[in-house]
């Protein structure tokens, strides 16, 4: 269910809201979460080293970005 939660949400947001970029922020040890935004097309942009503490550990947060232009693409699950 979460690549087409995650689907839905960004197709809004573009086709709907008219954004011009949307963004997510995962924890670094999120690896289904990383995959899915990168299988959606999302770009990594940024990493906050040590940024949150997960599990008693200091992990890394991941910062993805995804322009409008880079989303027609992925509206059939391509």
């Amino acid at each position: 269910y979460g690549s087409d939660a995650l689907r839905l949400m960004v197709d809004f947001a573009f086709n709907w809201l008219d954004m011009h970029k949307v963004w997510l922020e995962t924890m670094g040890i999120n690896i289904r979460a990383q995959r899915l935004a990168e299988k959606l097309g999302f770009k990594l942009e940024g990493r906050r080293r040590a940024a949150l503490i997960a599990d008693g550990e200091w992990c890394d947060e991941l910062i993805y970005g995804l322009l409008r232009d880079e989303w027609p693409r992925h509206v059939n699950g391509d």
